[in-house]
C-alpha cells in the first residue's frame, strides 16, 4: 500500500532515521491546505537534533537542527503547493567531507548541508543558477556548522503531524489534510501499512478518486477532476451541476 488519506490531527509513525551523516527521504502529497506539517523526525523538544518538513503559506519548509542552531531551506514553486494536485518533494542531507593536506577526503565534516526540491527540478541547476534564469527556485539548499558531525535523529519518524506538544516545539504546524504516496528513504520504497503506529489515517486517497468514471457529466458536458469532487463543463443551452438543465 502506497497512498493515505490524512483528517486534521492524524499522523503515522515509522521507525526514525537514527544518527546519519547522510540520507534521502522523498514522497508525493496532495493537499489544500497552506499551513500543514508533512514530516517530522526527531525528539519532542528543541534541544535535540530534528528535521521538519512544513508547507508554509503554499510553499515547502525545511527545518533542520544538530542541536545548536535551527537551519531554513525554502524552495519556491510558482503557484505554490496547495492546489489539490500531486506534488512530489525530495530531501537529501550530507555532510561535507574532510579534505586532507593532500587534497583527498577524510571522514565528514562538521558542515551539514541539506537540500530540498520540488516536483520535476533540475536540481543542480535550480541551486547554482537558479537567480539567473527567471527565478528557477525549485530547489535550495541550506548549511550549517557545529561541534556535532552527525545528526542524531533519535526518536519516531512522523508523517502527517505530532502528538499534542509543548507551545516552543520547533515547528509552526501540527497536522496535515490531505493524501500522501510513494515514500521512499534512501531510494528504497516504505510500505505506507508498515508502520509502526497509526493514529486516525486511512488506507487509499478518496479525495483524489477519480469522479469521472461515470457518466455523471449529461448532455455532453466534459468532466473535471476536482479535490473530493468534480465539475461539469457544459454546452451552450445546458447548465446545472451535471447539465442535466435545458436552458
Amino acid at each position: 500500500m502506497s497512498t493515505r488519506s490524512f483528517p486534521g490531527l492524524s499522523f503515522i509513525t515509522f521507525r526514525g532515521l537514527r544518527q546519519r551523516f547522510h540520507f534521502t527521504v522523498s514522497f508525493m502529497f496532495a493537499t489544500r491546505e497552506r499551513n500543514v506539517l508533512l514530516l517530522y523526525n526527531g525528539r519532542f523538544n528543541e534541544k535535540h537534533d530534528f528535521i521538519a518538513l512544513e508547507i508554509i503559506e503554499e510553499q515547502i519548509q525545511l527545518t533542520f537542527s544538530a542541536g545548536e542552531v535551527k537551519t531554513t531551506v525554502s524552495p519556491f514553486v510558482l503557484g505554490g503547493v496547495s492546489d489539490g494536485q500531486w506534488h512530489r518533494v525530495q530531501l537529501h542531507y550530507y555532510n561535507k567531507p574532510n579534505i586532507g593536506r593532500l587534497g583527498f577526503p577524510h571522514g565528514p565534516s562538521d558542515e551539514k548541508v541539506a537540500v530540498v526540491a520540488v516536483d520535476d527540478c533540475d536540481i543542480a541547476m535550480a541551486i547554482r543558477f537558479g537567480g539567473q534564469i527567471g527565478n528557477y527556485s525549485c530547489a535550495a539548499q541550506g548549511m550549517q556548522t557545529g561541534q556535532k558531525k552527525s545528526l542524531d535523529l533519535t526518536g519516531p519518524l512522523l508523517l502527517g503531524g505530532v502528538p499534542n506538544l509543548p507551545e516552543d516545539f520547533p515547528v509552526r504546524n501540527r497536522d496535515f489534510v490531505g493524501c500522501m504516496r510513494d515514500l521512499t528513504i534512501d531510494s528504497k520504497t516504505v510500505d505506507m501499512a508498515s508502520f509502526v503506529a497509526n493514529n486516525g489515517t486511512a488506507a487509499g486517497c478518496t479525495a483524489k478518486k477519480d469522479f469521472c468514471t461515470e457518466s455523471v457529466c449529461l448532455n455532453g458536458g466534459m468532466c473535471v477532476n476536482k479535490w473530493s469532487t468534480y465539475s461539469c463543463g457544459c454546452p451552450l443551452g445546458y447548465g446545472g451541476k451535471n447539465c442535466e438543465q435545458g436552458n
